[in-house]
């Protein structure tokens, strides 16, 4: 799907589109390898093959771990009695799993979240404003960090995900910027990143926005979400987006963003989409 966006998009009448595609395609031979992006893409004008791969040339080709064996392992572990020599400037495994994401807790907030994710849903536009200005205020409280319950978590998630179309768009705005600032309070550590898998279609779909700032806030929210999500989370939703949409502002700030924020994520965090949820 990402390729076929690819394709799509290398022959728009937007020059900067084009160039976010070519930006795009070198960023996926950075996973996959140039030598296959190439074969993909073999069908485009001599032209464009160029300028694809002088970015191919740019990227670094993707490394492949080392297979070590199991004898190899039980040969390397230190005999009984003897101590492994930790090298200068090296901290002991134990020691290096040990982060500042793990060691400080994070207050759990499901009861005060809860009481308020009803009102997102209330008929004037003044209780859903006040539920948004009531769940940012929790969120500057406890410094930007909360814990929620699985059922919490996925029940906020789909409310803040229905106030993006709201018809406020400045509810719209707080409501984009609110999903983004939650996953990220959450943490990489948290067992709720299924429940934001589907935050991803409807925050992209909103790029196409006629209002800035509408936009600007659902780069916000995907930014929180990056944070969080593996790369791979990113990418089927993306494909989608940019295949349905004919907005040249969704279609070029999502690549954008694809290119400049996506790749940059820790590469610590497991792919979520390995986990078969679903995207509604």
């Amino acid at each position: 799907e990402v390729i076929d966006a690819i394709r799509q998009h290398l022959g728009n009448a937007n020059p900067m589109v084009r160039a976010a595609a070519v930006q795009l395609a070198g960023c996926l031979a950075g996973f996959v390898g140039a030598s296959g992006i190439r074969a993909l893409l073999a069908d485009q004008t001599p032209a464009v093959l160029a300028v694809l791969h002088a970015e191919f040339a740019k990227t670094r080709e993707p490394t492949v771990a080392k297979r070590i064996s199991a004898g190899q392992v039980i040969d390397s572990q230190p005999s009984q009695g003897q101590s492994q020599p930790v090298q200068s400037g090296q901290s002991q495994p134990s020691q290096q799993a040990k982060t500042i994401e793990d060691l400080v807790p994070r207050p759990d907030l499901t009861g005060p979240v809860s009481s308020v994710i009803p009102k997102l849903g209330d008929a004037n536009w003044k209780v859903r404003k006040e539920a948004l200005d009531e769940l940012g205020g929790l969120l500057e409280k406890t410094g930007r960090r909360m814990a929620l319950d699985a059922g919490c978590a996925g029940d906020l998630f789909q409310a803040l995900k229905a106030r993006f179309p709201d018809t406020n768009r400045n509810l719209a705005v707080q409501a984009l910027e609110l999903a983004g600032g939650t996953a990220a309070a959450l943490g990489k550590r948290n067992n709720n990143r299924l429940a934001m898998l589907p935050v991803l279609p409807p925050a992209m779909a909103t790029l196409a926005d006629n209002k800035p700032q509408v936009r600007q806030a659902a780069l916000k929210c995907l930014d929180g979400l990056a944070s969080v999500l593996s790369p791979a989370a990113f990418w089927g939703p993306a494909a989608a987006a940019l295949t349905a949409s004919d907005s040249p502002n969704l279609r070029r700030d999502l690549l954008i963003w694809l290119t400049e924020r996506v790749l940059s994520v820790d590469g610590d965090v497991e792919d979520d989409t390995s986990q078969g949820a679903l995207l509604d």
